[in-house]
């Protein structure tokens, strides 16, 4: 404890001596260090309360309250890697450190990268944005359905969640579980529902980890390559992401590079982490500096400077929102020179997030081996922003109140969304009301009306539903979810 106050005061000491120096004054070195301390000691939460005072936080002091063992952190200024660094442990029995070539599972950001090696074969004249995806499927077909028969879906479909394909995304198996394959997924023949098509293709944005599975099967279709193959030679080699595979499970040369997950009381997950046989929707492993080469190369591209994978005319397709507002793989927010492509990630055991201005060519990507860093993940963004002048959300300022205690009351009971029998529980500790989502995940409410609460991390707002006599009968999360209420 002594040695750990030390150090902190040291770090305080070197943050104020750098920021009583003009910066004309420092080194590059020093400079660099001046910056990454200032966004390592400025983390605020996403949530303001009118009122109460900012309290700003480290990560180290971050780690610790949400329970995180471990996080990695790359930024790219100028298309180019500015500085990457790593935080707390990879492992907490092994005492293993995080640093810039610990690896993580990338999750959904594991799609905008497929959805490149996807459009390296349109480029290549193999695979086609717009024509019906079954004439390049020769091992397995989408079943057709009434809407497929209406409207066949395509490559653009399954890039921007438009096929009106099922399967949100994929839990993963444990190390003892048998490994199913691809095919064996599609067909709801490993721990998910089959793929189908039950919406008109084109009509929604409906996210679909089953669409991105069977543009992986058309990969290995067309190229007669594994996936993990062809994204290596295709994709990951070409950008330099040299310490990425999409190899699942995980070859055992990489083991000892790679983060454990842990869950959000930060405990480490049995066997280490969840294998994905769903590669190109969920099987990615890379650091946050290989995935900042990824932004990297789509800027290069973007800007006509390079073509180390896709044309730059391709990469504007790419990037280029469709009439339901995504792009080709990755996410799209703004315009013009301030366009920022982006997607995040969670897996069992791991959250990740990366953002990159096409144009501009800066970019950030945070990856942990946490279920419960998002918040954390959010913090660091919003701090870099601070630093850089970057155009991101910025914190929420709430005006709460303090109803009477048994306005509180009438909320407490147990709550089920039941499109997916997903059921919470909201109680009350020490006069606030608290929902518990799992045994180890809970958040405190606070009220910003008689029906409408905010959970204090994220932000999340809850709005009571009631019957005419006045009866708490279910609420309605973000505006989205409806729950009832069942007792």
């Amino acid at each position: 404890m002594i040695m750990h106050r030390l150090l902190t005061y040291s770090c305080l000491l070197v943050l104020i001596l750098f920021s009583c120096q003009p910066a004309a004054d420092l080194s590059p070195e020093d400079a660099l260090l001046a910056e990454i301390n200032a966004i390592e000691g400025s983390l605020t939460s996403s949530l303001r309360i009118k009122g109460e005072e900012v309290k700003s936080y480290t990560i180290e002091e971050r780690l610790a309250e949400y329970k995180i063992p471990g996080i990695s952190v790359a930024v790219v200024r100028n298309g180019k890697l500015h500085w990457a660094k790593g935080y707390g442990l990879a492992n907490t029995e092994t005492g293993q450190l995080v640093d810039t070539s610990t690896l993580f599972q990338a999750a959904s950001i594991s799609k905008p990268v497929s959805g490149m090696g996807a459009l390296k074969l349109v480029q290549e004249g193999k695979l086609a944005l717009n024509k019906d995806i079954n004439q390049y499927l020769t091992s397995w077909q989408l079943p057709e359905s009434p809407f497929t028969s209406t409207v066949k879906v395509n490559l653009r479909h399954l890039l921007t969640h438009t096929a009106g394909t099922t399967v949100h995304g994929f839990p993963g198996y444990n190390q003892t579980d048998t490994f199913p394959t691809d095919i064996q997924v599609l067909n709801g023949q490993g721990n998910t529902a089959p793929v189908y098509v039950d919406t008109l293709p084109g009509t929604i944005n409906r996210y679909s980890g089953g669409g991105y599975t069977i543009v992986e099967r058309a990969i290995e279709d067309i190229t007669g390559q594994a996936f993990a193959d062809y994204m290596q030679s295709n994709v990951l080699s070409p950008l330099g992401m040299q310490h990425s595979t999409f190899a699942q499970p995980l070859p055992t040369a990489f083991h000892a590079q790679a983060s454990a997950a842990f869950d959000r009381k930060g405990e480490m997950l049995a066997g280490l982490w969840h294998n994905y046989p769903e590669q190109a929707a969920a099987g990615l492993w890379t650091t946050p500096s290989d995935l900042a080469r990824f932004a990297i190369g789509i800027h290069e591209a973007f800007i006509g400077k390079t073509e180390k994978v896709l044309s730059p005319s391709l990469t504007k397709v790419m990037l280029t929102k469709d009439k339901l507002g995504h792009g080709l793989g990755p996410g799209l927010r703004a315009e013009g020179d301030s366009l920022i492509f982006q997607h995040g990630g969670k897996n069992a055991g791991y959250t990740c997030h990366l953002f990159a201005y096409a144009k501009r060519g800066d970019a950030m990507v945070v990856m942990s081996g946490s279920d419960s860093a998002r918040p954390l993940i959010e913090e660091i963004q919003r701090a870099a922003a601070e630093q850089y002048g970057w155009d991101l959300a910025q914190a929420k300022t709430v005006e709460i109140i303090d109803p009477p205690v048994e306005k509180i009351k009438e909320k407490v009971g147990r709550y089920i969304f039941r499109q997916q029998d997903f059921e919470v529980e909201i109680t009350m500790e020490n006069d606030e009301l608290v929902i518990i989502v799992s045994p180890d995940e809970k958040h405190r409410l606070r009220f910003l009306d008689e029906l409408t609460v905010i959970e204090i991390v994220d932000g999340n707002q809850l709005q009571f539903t009631t019957d005419e006599a006045g009866q708490i009968t279910g609420f309605l999360q973000g505006g989205r979810y409806q729950f009832e209420r069942l007792e």
